[in-house]
């Protein structure tokens, strides 16, 4: 049996703690924007498992496909949440398998990418 609040509070706190190195990434060079995108999907994914924490009352599956967490936690997002997750799965891809043919992210898609994030993470905890 796992302590369900204490479980919720890990993965909202980490993403928390995600977003906000997230942020420090996007004060440095070009270089770090793809690390950053990796953190910015981090955020989301620990935010979806909270909510299938706090859905199944189990851990949550250890897949990082936001799309599949969404459906698992039971979380109804809207088209244009579902499109951004399915872009920003991506990028969790192409860093950890290079070369994959993304897009190089820019620091401006970075900083747009981050407000997003920031506005579906705040919305996701908030639901908790």
């Amino acid at each position: 049996m796992i302590d369900i609040e204490k479980e919720i509070s890990y993965w909202r706190d980490g993403a928390l703690r995600d977003l906000q190195f997230a942020s420090r990434l996007i004060k440095r060079e070009e270089e770090e924007t793809l690390y950053c995108f990796f953190f910015l999907h981090l955020t989301l994914e620990k935010s979806l498992k909270a909510h299938i924490v706090k859905q199944t009352k189990n851990l949550p599956p250890k897949t990082h496909n936001l799309l599949v967490l969404s459906e698992i936690g039971n979380v109804k997002l809207s088209g244009e949440q579902n499109d951004f997750c399915g872009r920003i799965n991506l990028y969790n891809i192409e860093a950890r398998y290079p070369n994959l043919s993304i897009p190089a992210p820019t620091l401006q898609r970075a900083k747009e990418y981050f407000e997003q994030t920031k506005e579906l993470m705040e919305w996701l905890i908030k639901q908790l």
